[in-house]
């Protein structure tokens, strides 16, 4: 779901904590390895919100998902933020 000018929710209901990070890392890698135009190569920030660690409502993931992906665009972008372990942080280079 589009959530904002250039942010996208994906509701992945019954995955755990570490399938949802997987698939997130999916996600970026293949936008990153999708190639590039004129102005630069295509990546995505992705930040991870977890039912029930992080809330049980859509308003308090929706809140640990967007800080995660604050952290992650603030890490250099390119990245996830989320995990089992506290955060997990993996970039493309």
């Amino acid at each position: 779901y589009r959530f904002g000018g250039e942010e996208f929710i994906v509701i992945a209901d019954g995955l755990n904590i570490d399938d949802a990070w997987a698939f997130a890392e999916r996600i970026r890698r293949r936008v990153a390895g999708g190639g590039s135009d004129a102005e630069g190569r295509l990546t995505v920030s992705i930040g991870i919100g977890h039912c029930p660690r992080d809330g049980r409502d859509y308003e308090t993931l929706f809140e640990a998902a967007d800080k995660r992906l604050y952290e992650a665009k603030a890490a250099g972008r390119n990245c996830v933020i989320g995990g089992v372990q506290g955060m997990r942080l993996v970039h493309a280079r």
